[in-house]
């Protein structure tokens, strides 16, 4: 009897030995749940399963047919409005990040994040390197994307029918113009359709907006020649230019109103390092523009419009602050 009382004694101690002791060692392999969020019509789920120290995983759960997949190394995931898409950053990983940060590498010369995009209909995953910003609206399906480069996609030339032997080389045409040469600031913006995976896209973009609840959107483009010029353009949708408005030095702060019919944008001709601003409101459908603060006529003295507030509309669009 003394020994069976032994032998039940001992053997908790035995079973908690053999359990694995909790110290720094396994820190890094702890893991946690981020970013969870649901598509509007909730037939999708995507989070985030990220360790301590290392990469990740997306995953993105289909609700009616339980299907579960996953993405390596994808973070920040954002539903379309109509629930149709999922767009998420991709990002070079762990090891490689932390390679070049021993090393000492320039910032501007890291590894850069991709951008991926899942169409659920198409059942397409792309993938899109070097994204900066990613953006959709409220109102409608396409999606907003800027990457690193500037340079659109080249236009395949039709081959030149074969000349005869006895034809003579024309002379250029002394009236034909090359187009300007100029350097630029500015990347590619591309708008992306997910019902047919069409883009279109606009280069030498330094900043764009979006409106909420219509397909109105409004970019500046930057171009230097010999001095540094700036440009706004408006469109309706992808294929109605509204307007393009001249050249100055500087365009900021631009914000549409909900319904994306009235548009708020600071501009300004002063040639200085610190510049003094004035804001303009737009109506794209009667193409009439006010302006509505200058500094030497509407402010006190010494005051200006900042630069450093975005106007904001009021949700019924008859105020501007």
């Amino acid at each position: 009897m003394k020994n069976y009382l032994l032998l039940l004694v001992l053997f908790p101690f035995l079973s908690l030995s053999q359990k694995k002791v909790i110290d720094h060692t396994v820190y890094d392999n702890w893991k946690k749940i981020e970013n969870a969020i649901v598509s509007s019509d909730g037939r999708y789920v995507a989070y985030e399963i990220t360790p301590h120290k290392g990469d990740g995983f997306l995953y993105i759960y289909h609700v009616e047919s339980g299907r579960l997949d996953s993405i390596f190394r994808a973070k920040e995931p954002k539903f379309s409005p109509t629930s149709d898409m999922l767009a998420f950053r991709i990002t070079p990983g762990y090891d490689t990040l932390r390679k070049v940060e021993l090393e000492k590498v320039d910032k501007k010369k890291w590894p850069k994040d991709s951008l991926g995009i899942y169409v659920f209909a198409k059942d397409t995953l792309l993938r899109i390197p070097k994204i900066k910003t990613y953006k959709f609206n409220d109102a409608e399906r396409y999606f907003f994307y800027t990457v690193e480069d500037n340079k659109l996609p080249e236009t395949p030339k039709a081959p030149e029918p074969k000349k005869k032997k006895k034809e003579k080389k024309k002379k250029k045409d002394s009236a034909e113009v090359k187009p300007v040469e100029y350097k630029s600031d500015g990347t590619v913006l591309t708008l992306f359709d997910p019902a047919d995976l069409g883009t279109t896209k606009f280069k030498d973009v330094v900043d764009y907006s979006l409106a909420e609840k219509s397909s109105s959107f409004a970019f500046v483009t930057h171009k230097k020649e010999k001095e540094d010029s700036f440009y706004l353009h408006v469109y309706k949708d992808r294929s109605n230019l509204v307007s393009e408005f001249p050249g100055k030095k500087a365009y900021r702060q631009i914000n549409f109103s909900e319904n994306g019919e009235q548009l708020a944008f600071m501009q300004s001709s002063d040639t200085n390092k610190v510049k003094q601003f004035d804001l303009y409101l737009y109506n794209l459908s009667s193409k009439e523009m006010k302006q509505i603060a200058k500094e030497s006529a509407d402010l006190a003295a010494g005051k200006g419009v900042s630069e450093n507030y975005k106007p904001l509309f009021s949700l019924d669009d008859r105020f501007l602050f």
